[in-house]
């Protein structure tokens, strides 16, 4: 049994005027929640009573650990997010109501039409961080591509925040192999539109055409060639470390072996992203053209 002055005096403090205070309850209720599922609720209910938005983030770990067994309480406070709340707040609405449409709780369709209506880069960001990280998941893959082609053709800044999101998927330690050629060009074409030195954080991406390329051959070659005009149209600073010579030499050995199938269609445009690229001017791969003795 609890002691006898535990009960009203977490209820006291879950009860502070101060923030700060009901912060420190909120931060230590997810194990209370796993033992003691009723008290552990009803403080953390008192606690986000008129709560101050800051408190959501505080909040997550409960919503997250409990979306699963108890989503009929979590979606009241989903909904409570979506109705009054703003800035880093809509994110955790955005990651926690992500999950759920993931495990059936909440329609895809309903999240993304309410995604739309609360037009906040935060909630945006909050959904991306969700299908960046269960993409590679064929259960969950299609609905994971869905949310991220529609969040990168919507209008205005989200778009930038979803392609932001996305790079993680490109450079992983496991990253994400199957993207759709659909959602890079249009990963790319929300880049373009960026206007700070964000869009130059692609590091990993020429290693993750490298990782694709034995399996999907033909969607390798349309994402380089996509890059390739990428590079051309912002002035990227890409540097051949070894990847893109990597990559040329496999694209070109695939394309060799199909050259009598196809009549040369897939060698010719492997030779003109090769060109692309030297017109770029990419720093290394002239000694790797030298190397292959290609004209």
């Amino acid at each position: 049994p609890f002691p006898e002055l535990l009960v009203p005096t977490l209820t006291r403090f879950a009860l502070d005027l101060n923030p700060a205070v009901r912060a420190v309850i909120v931060r230590e209720l997810p194990y209370l929640q796993s033992v003691s599922p009723a008290l552990g609720w009803k403080l953390f209910e008192l606690a986000l009573q008129g709560s101050d938005q800051r408190l959501w983030t505080v909040a997550e770990p409960c919503l997250y650990y409990g979306y699963h067994g108890r989503f009929a309480a979590v979606s009241g406070f989903l909904n409570e997010i979506a109705g009054t709340g703003k800035g880093k707040s809509l994110e955790t609405w955005g990651r926690i109501s992500g999950l759920a449409v993931l495990s059936d709780l909440i329609e895809s369709s309903a999240f993304i039409a309410q995604l739309r209506t609360l037009s906040s880069d935060d909630a945006w960001c909050g959904a991306t961080s969700v299908w960046t990280a269960n993409a590679g998941n064929p259960k969950h893959s299609e609905k994971c591509f869905a949310g991220l082609s529609t969040g990168l053709s919507i209008k205005g800044t989200s778009r930038l925040s979803v392609a932001r999101g996305m790079n993680m998927m490109f450079r992983d330690d496991e990253p994400v192999t199957l993207v759709p050629t659909s959602v890079v060009d249009l990963y790319f074409s929300a880049l373009e539109g960026e206007k700070s030195d964000d869009r130059f954080h692609l590091y990993g991406f020429d290693d993750w055409l490298n990782s694709t390329c034995r399996r999907r051959p033909d969607d390798t070659l349309e994402s380089t060639e996509r890059f390739a005009i990428f590079v051309e149209r912002t002035k990227y600073p890409l540097y051949d470390h070894g990847a893109i010579s990597k990559l040329m030499t496999s694209l070109f050995r695939e394309a060799e072996e199909r050259e009598e199938s196809d009549e040369g269609v897939m060698l010719k445009r492997v030779i003109a992203v090769q060109d692309k690229f030297l017109a770029i001017g990419i720093h290394g791969l002239d000694e790797w053209l030298r190397d292959a003795e290609r004209p």
